[in-house]
Order: C-alpha cells, then sequence, then structure tokens
C-alpha cells in the first residue's frame, strides 16, 4: 500500500508543479473556511528537531561527480577525409532518389546533416551508410515501405544516390583547463573547477540536510495538530486531478484506464480509495499549514516574493519572472513560497537536539521491549 503511495506522490507532483516592501495582493486559498471548523493546531513552536549534519564530501565523491559533468559534455571531433562514418555520427550528406531510373519530388537534397542511426529516413538508409567514407559517394538500394506517408511512393523500390560530405563524432571530454573554460562560468583551470565543484556538493549536501530537519519540524506539527473535517471541495479537486491525470495518461499511450489501474495492481475501486487518502493527506497539510499562517498572520512582502521567484527563475531555466507567472500563476507561485517561509518559521521556532527526548509512550514501548518476556 505504502508503495502504491509513493508512485502516486511521484506521479501527481509533475502535474500539481504543472498549482519593495509591501504584502503581494494574492487570492489565498482557504480563505473562505472557518479553519476552527476543520483544525486544531497542536504543538508547532518549540518542539524538537534532531540535528541532521551535512553528509562530508569526500575526494572521491568530487570526482565522480566531474566523472558525471565529463559524460554530459562531451566533445565534438571533426572526422577527416576518409574515415568510416558510425551510428551516432553527425553526418552531412547530398542524396538524390531515382525510382525506375528517374527523380522524384522531394527525393533529393544537399548538405543534409543527420545523426546516423536516427535520421528518420526509410528503413535501411542509416544502416547503408554505416562504414561509408567521407567523400565516397555510394547506392542504396532501398524499398519505401507499404504504409508510406506518400501512397504513390509506398512499397515502391527506390535507389538513393549518396555522398557523404562531412561528419563528426562525439567523444568522451578530458579535463583540461579548456574544458573547464568550456563548461564553466567560475573557473578557468582544473583546480578551481574541483574546487568549485567541492563547494557545489558541500552546498547540496547542506540543503539536505537543513530540508531533512525541515521536513522533520513539519511532520511533527502535522502529528500534533488534529483534523477535524475535510472541506469537500478542495478533496474532491484533489481527486479531479488525480482521475485526470491517469485518464490523460491512459489516452496518451493508447490505453484504456482501466489497464493502466491494472498496470499498477489496481482495481478503480482500490484506486478511488488511494485518490481519496491522497487528497485529504495533501488537504490535511494545508489545512495546518494555513492554521499556522494564520495563527502568525505570515505572508510575504513584495521583495520576499520577487527574491523567492527569482530564485524559481533560475532554477527552472524561466526566461523570466513574467514567464513564470504567466505559466504558473502568482497565487501558485506564492503558495509555493509561504510553504518555504512557514518551514523557516517552525525551524527557527525549533529546538535543534542532538537525540530528541523519549517522550512517555515511546519510554514505555521501549521498555517493554527491553524486558524479559517472562516480565511481559
Amino acid at each position: 500500500m505504502k508503495k502504491k503511495m509513493i508512485f502516486f506522490l511521484i506521479a501527481l507532483s509533475a502535474v500539481l508543479i504543472a498549482g519593495g516592501c509591501g504584502k503581494v495582493e494574492v487570492d489565498e486559498r482557504y480563505q473562505e473556511y472557518d479553519l476552527a471548523e476543520y483544525v486544531t493546531l497542536g504543538e508547532y513552536k518549540g518542539i524538537e528537531v534532531q540535528k541532521v549534519e551535512p553528509l562530508e564530501i569526500s575526494d572521491e565523491a568530487v570526482e565522480e561527480e566531474i566523472i558525471v559533468i565529463l559524460q554530459s559534455n562531451p566533445e565534438t571531433q571533426a572526422l577527416e577525409e576518409g574515415a568510416a562514418v558510425e551510428l551516432g555520427d553527425s553526418v552531412t550528406i547530398d542524396y538524390e532518389g531515382k525510382i525506375d531510373g528517374e527523380a522524384f519530388d522531394g527525393g533529393t537534397a544537399e548538405g543534409q546533416t543527420i545523426l546516423l542511426g536516427s535520421s528518420g529516413y526509410i528503413d535501411g538508409f542509416d544502416d547503408g551508410l554505416v562504414g561509408a567514407a567521407i567523400g565516397s559517394t555510394l547506392d542504396l538500394n532501398l524499398t519505401f515501405p507499404q504504409d508510406y506517408r506518400n501512397e504513390e511512393l509506398a512499397g515502391k523500390p527506390v535507389v538513393f544516390t549518396v555522398t557523404v560530405k562531412s561528419a563528426s563524432r562525439q567523444v568522451d571530454a578530458e579535463l583540461t583547463d579548456e574544458f573547464v573554460q568550456r563548461v564553466s562560468q567560475e573557473s578557468e583551470t582544473v583546480d578551481a573547477f574541483r574546487a568549485e565543484v567541492r563547494a557545489y556538493l558541500e552546498e547540496q549536501a547542506a540543503e539536505t540536510a537543513d530540508q531533512s530537519m525541515k521536513s522533520s519540524a513539519w511532520m511533527t506539527a502535522v502529528e500534533n495538530a488534529q483534523i477535524l473535517d475535510y472541506p469537500q471541495e478542495e478533496v474532491d479537486s484533489y481527486v479531479e486531478q488525480m482521475t485526470t491525470y491517469y485518464q490523460q495518461y491512459a489516452e496518451t499511450y493508447g490505453m484504456e484506464f482501466a489497464d493502466v489501474l491494472e498496470s499498477m495492481g489496481m482495481t478503480e475501486d482500490t484506486f478511488n480509495e488511494q485518490a481519496l487518502a491522497y487528497a485529504q493527506s495533501m488537504v490535511g497539510d494545508e489545512l495546518v499549514l494555513y492554521a499556522i499562517v494564520r495563527a502568525e498572520d505570515l505572508s510575504l512582502s513584495q521583495s520576499e516574493y520577487d527574491e523567492g521567484v527569482a530564485a524559481y527563475v533560475e532554477m527552472f531555466g524561466a526566461e523570466s519572472q513574467e514567464q513564470l507567472e504567466e505559466y504558473y500563476t502568482v497565487d501558485v507561485l506564492y503558495e509555493s513560497l509561504l510553504w518555504d517561509k512557514t518551514l523557516q518559521f517552525l525551524m527557527d521556532n525549533a529546538q535543534v537536539v542532538d537525540q530528541l527526548s523519549q517522550t512517555d509512550d515511546t519510554a514505555t514501548d521501549a521498555a517493554v521491549e527491553a524486558a524479559p518476556e517472562s516480565a511481559q
């Protein structure tokens, strides 16, 4: 059951990502609800959070990351005249196709560059060029497929006369100053690049540790709260989003909705149960979030919003804040940043400890487990 729930969370996250000093004006969700009817907050300030130390970055970790960067940024090497081309090469060709000795419309091109093995040309074209020397001309005796889009050519034999003009090949990059200057905006030498990579990994490790502690603080705040009821409209919205996602998934891959559920080991009834459980979990978290926001009068200033969105622009590779706002809407971006601010508020007011204190229940459970069977 837990594995299926995780699958839901992962799959749906892709869809939901796809929801000055002045205060930002937004249509805040849940503003029409009296939250006291739905949630009672428990302790959320002063809660204990176990300290998480960032992972120590070893020399080996730095070298492994550099290998990944090298593999992700291969060098492009021009091949010499006479070299044989291989699958995966970028090849520039001239070709002329003839049927019964006559050229036909659309069968001739010059200076056409293809990626050998994935050109999209008819079967046999790419394979027929493998091993051909740069500068050579050869004939490819092929046949158009029976279901070819041009019915006049479908099923007919064709001869393509192809001249291999030039080619290039991607080869593994080597860690040199030149490579560093190609891929880095900060470093110019190998030594400086290693230091840059280490700093990046250390920053990621610190962020991971910080997020882990925030997650722990949040889970404690949620566990301490009591959900009294769920706004049905909000629950229905999440259920509908999840159902729509999987229906569209089925349509995209030419499957029936029931077949998609079967591939997940689920029936429509179990799907509905999981969708409802997921929806209630999401709405429950949001009820706790907005209850804390109201209790502490949390909001975003215009400068906080702009700085946060600027970070998103860089993270998502968007062209501008306006583009991101058009795609996600100001309300969705604001809520995401409000989550961040609330989690930081919990951490700012938490007690970070090396070891969590045992609650009475935990201590009792531990004592029972440790006691001899005769004493239980």
